[in-house]
């Protein structure tokens, strides 16, 4: 039976643990822990598989994967202490899998600190917002030793996410540096495409040339990124 632990029930966290319960391999059980303890008891009340944990302590215990899914730095180093502090002679041994966005600094004094105690820990920072996570289509990055990648790996494509970028034996801050400059880039082609599409209103172009050229030219997530900028989304969407 894989023995699975879910750290933190955010906007995408609890779509993702959701859907590790729903299609991860027939034995998986999952242990959600979240710091508001009602988010877990609701999930778990949903969706089979799920039971939800009153500690941390519990969840690492009772589990051989600790997936942590948090907000900021800050909250992370948060989990990360309390772990240690309350539940270290459990940490051995196990794999703690980091999908939160953070500084890669971060990641490195985490993994360190958990290497110390005999655990291994692997970056893995998510593509994508909560549409995509509930069609399993976020893309996740994997940093860490190939041997942990590939214990976590039948958790990924077709559970939790649609796309893989791996980088075994990797440091673990490479996946962040990837998840920095990966936004850079989205956040560029935003505003470029923010631009375009004023532009060309202002000189009297059809929304439905621009549109027709980013299609067939750009591709890919361009095409969504005009629509969301044409429809107001951006200015909707949650923080996740």
């Amino acid at each position: 039976m894989s023995r699975i632990a879910w750290i933190g029930l955010g906007n995408i966290g609890k779509v993702l643990c959701e859907n590790l319960a729903r299609y991860g391999p027939k034995s998986t059980r999952v242990s959600a822990w979240n710091r508001t303890r009602s988010a877990g008891e609701e999930l778990a009340a949903q969706v089979e598989n799920i039971e939800a944990v009153s500690s941390l302590a519990d969840a690492v215990n009772n589990s051989d994967i600790i997936c942590v899914c948090l907000s900021d730095d800050a909250a992370v180093k948060e989990v990360f202490s309390e772990i240690v502090s309350k539940a270290s002679a459990a940490v051995s041994g196990k794999l703690f899998v980091d999908l939160s966005t953070i500084h890669p600094d971060t990641a490195s004094a985490e993994a360190e600190r958990l290497h110390k105690l005999g655990a291994e820990y692997v970056g893995s920072p998510i593509f994508g917002g909560v549409p995509l996570a509930k069609n399993r289509q976020v893309t996740l990055v994997l940093a860490g030793p190939s041997a942990a990648i590939s214990k976590f790996r039948p958790f990924t494509i077709g559970v939790i996410c649609g796309q893989l970028i791996s980088l075994p034996d990797k440091p673990c801050a490479h996946a962040f540096m990837l998840k920095l400059l990966g936004n850079f880039i989205r956040f560029s082609a935003i505003a470029t495409l923010a631009e375009a599409d004023a532009f060309s209103e202002v000189v009297g172009l059809p929304p439905e040339a621009l549109e027709e050229f980013v299609g067939v030219v750009l591709q890919g997530a361009a095409v969504g990124q005009l629509q969301g900028l044409r429809s107001g989304e951006y200015h909707k969407t949650d923080k996740v």
